[in-house]
């Protein structure tokens, strides 16, 4: 009997026919040719990046072990741990990926030590570049580049004088009086452990990530804070379909990865394994039955202990894309399928042409009428990656509230990658795509003003003072998007407006009739331009606000109505 990996038995345990085979060669070809794997001569770069890291860690730990009183002998003893967790623990990296990496400190080592002690000692290091501190993140992180090697640094306080050599971190006992955001830091590379544990076939499991990552940001689908899975989110739907089919090959895993997902009955949600409390450990764990859960729309739940939703920022309107988006990729392998077994041997340039399109990017900039933006500018650029984090963790709530009950007729889909202006570096715009339904409460006013009132409370409780950036909210036609945000040359659309026939009082019927012939043709072309021109100027005032000088990003209207489409 099959060993069962997940918390239901698997539905097949049949091997993979030769067509899986074919398809999933090919499939690792594209893999290739996007340079979705790494060169090894960069993985032994990141290996001497994170020993050397270590070291600087080490020296940090014992120096501020001395500041805090401890005597000289027991400071050298003092140690941190470092783990590392996310794509890079998975390997799934590519060459351009960061490293989530985690450092394990033990009590009397604080978030100050972390970030003015550890921070001010990076700073100081040549080969250190773009660091940011960002002090008022839930989970206290320091993010740089280490020789090209972006790394994010992550800090976990445990409650130990001293850190054992033979730390354990998947121990449930780590997690003892513990802050929130130590918490989360440790569980970070406990939930990578744990899934790697109950995934069948990593090979396979790798392969398929790699390719739902590429479409997840090609389709622009790819983030947690803007509502969308991030990557673990994305690592455990994968994970979820390696242990129900466990011995099909990557291309059978990526076909079902879109027909599970496209028919699923959420938020029934997507365990690993069940889900389980621990005696002595007062953690929170995600439960359906408790009413702040009941919320969640499409629950999918970490495989460590304390179990918790990793995607609990999907709302309506990023569940209807991720639908649409499933279903889209459901056509497209299923169609490849049938086409293979249709033919004894299909070219290979045509499965590849189908994995394209598969991967295909999003025409988000052509896909709607209006949208609402987001302009984050700051006076320093330095400060640019922290405030724009900031900015992007609450543009959800931005997005609930323009849903019912707030909001009534409008379809709001976020862009998850902000658009930096080349002419403005001290800029970044984040885009939402507007869809109104000809009856509904259209007011955009209370849900800008609750957005801008959460960036000015973050603003404060981080420490920055207000006018260190600005942050407006506004709406515009896809017409007026700047020419950056486009890939390639296509642009929307302008629609003509159709002209309103004026009709005689008397008998209803249209009065340019009776006139036509007391109108030269001269006079009449004349007319016909300077109302085309009357048209132009109408639609460019019915829109939010014009481009901004220097960056090329609207302004804010005055009026938060939406125009009438």
């Amino acid at each position: 009997m099959a060993r069962r990996y997940g918390p239901t038995d698997p539905v097949s345990t049949d091997k993979p026919s030769e067509d899986d085979l074919v398809l999933s060669k090919i499939l690792d070809s594209v893999l290739r040719e996007r340079n979705s794997y790494e060169p090894e001569e960069r993985s032994r770069q990141r290996e001497e990046v994170l020993g050397r890291l270590s070291e600087i860690i080490q020296e940090w730990v014992r120096d501020s072990s001395l500041e805090v009183g401890l005597s000289e002998e027991i400071a050298r003893e003092q140690d941190a741990k470092i783990f590392t967790s996310g794509s890079y623990k998975l390997g799934v990296h590519s060459a351009s990926s960061d490293i989530d990496t985690i450092v394990v400190v033990p009590r009397h080592i604080t978030r100050d030590h972390f970030f003015d002690g550890l921070g001010e000692r990076l700073a100081q290091v040549e080969e250190i570049e773009h660091l940011v501190p960002v002090r008022g993140a839930m989970v206290p992180v320091i993010k740089f580049e280490f020789d090209t090697v972006e790394i994010d640094l992550l800090f976990a306080r445990v409650s130990v004088s001293t850190i054992p050599e033979e730390f354990d971190i998947n121990d449930n006992k780590v997690l003892s009086n513990v802050d929130k955001g130590s918490q989360r830091s440790l569980c970070g590379p406990r939930d990578t452990m744990k899934l790697l544990e109950v995934v069948p076939h990593q090979q396979t499991f790798c392969t398929v990530l790699r390719m739902i990552k590429i479409w997840a940001k090609e389709r622009a689908v790819y983030s947690n804070k803007f509502g969308y899975p991030g990557g673990i989110a994305l690592a455990i739907l994968v994970a979820r379909i390696c242990q129900l089919w466990q011995n099909a090959a990557p291309s059978k895993v990526l076909m079902m990865f879109f027909v599970l997902y496209s028919k699923w009955e959420w938020p029934k949600p997507i365990e690993l394994v069940v889900t389980e409390k621990v005696s002595g450990l007062d953690l929170e764990v995600w439960d359906r039955r408790l009413p702040k859960y009941r919320r969640d729309l499409a629950p999918v739940l970490t495989p460590a202990y304390p179990a918790f939703n990793s995607t609990y920022n999907v709302n309506k309107s990023t569940l209807a894309v991720l639908k649409k988006e499933w279903e889209r990729g459901r056509a497209i392998m299923g169609k490849l399928y049938a086409k293979m077994e249709e033919k004894t041997e299909l070219p290979e340039q045509e499965i590849k042409a189908a994995y394209q399109q598969l991967l295909e990017p999003s025409d988000f900039f052509l896909d709607f009428g209006h949208y609402l933006f987001v302009n984050l500018e700051v006076k320093s650029e330095d400060n640019l990656e922290q405030f724009k984090g900031m900015v992007e963790s609450r543009v959800r709530h931005l997005v609930s509230g323009l849903e019912p009950p707030y909001c009534y007729g409008i379809k709001c889909t976020p862009y998850p990658f902000g658009q930096k202006d080349p002419k403005n570096p001290k800029s970044i715009t984040f885009y939402l795509g507007l869809e109104f339904e000809k009856k509904g409460n259209h007011n955009l006013f209370a849900a800008k003003a609750y957005f801008l009132e959460e960036i000015r409370k973050s603003t404060l409780k981080s420490g920055h003072a207000e006018d260190d950036f600005s942050c407006t909210v506004g709406h515009i036609k896809a017409t007026e998007l700047p020419d950056h945000v486009f890939r390639d040359e296509r642009r929307p659309k302008k629609k003509k407006k159709k002209k309103k026939k004026k009709r005689n009082r008397e008998n209803g019927t249209p009065r340019e009739n009776s006139t036509a012939s007391a109108v030269s043709p001269s006079t009449s072309k004349k007319r016909q331009k300077v109302s085309e021109e009357t048209d132009e100027k109408e639609s460019g005032a019915a829109a939010d606000g014009p481009e901004t000088k220097e960056s090329g990003a609207p302004r804010e209207a005055a009026d938060d109505k939406t125009p009438a489409e």
